[in-house]
């Protein structure tokens, strides 16, 4: 295991923070999983939900997404 961030999964943080911000300007603040893994095939980009989690998790360590939970649902959003 590299003990480093790799360049895959730096281009998948890019990727998916464009695309949250995309959302953002089209009125949409706030997303589940299942709704980004649909845009995400929308998009002809396939990820596997392990891999998405995974980014989304080290961004919201890092800062610049918010994770809310409602009930059993988990939301992300970006931090304003």
């Amino acid at each position: 295991m590299p003990r480093g961030e790799t360049s895959k999964v730096k281009e998948r943080k890019e990727l998916l923070l464009n695309i949250l911000i995309d959302l953002k300007n089209r009125g949409i603040n706030s997303v589940t999983m299942s709704d980004l893994m649909h845009v995400l095939i929308d998009r002809g980009i396939y990820l596997s939900k392990e891999q998405v989690y995974y980014v989304l998790e080290k961004l919201v360590k890092e800062g610049k997404l918010d994770k809310v939970r409602r009930f059993k649902i988990v939301y992300y959003r970006l931090r304003s």
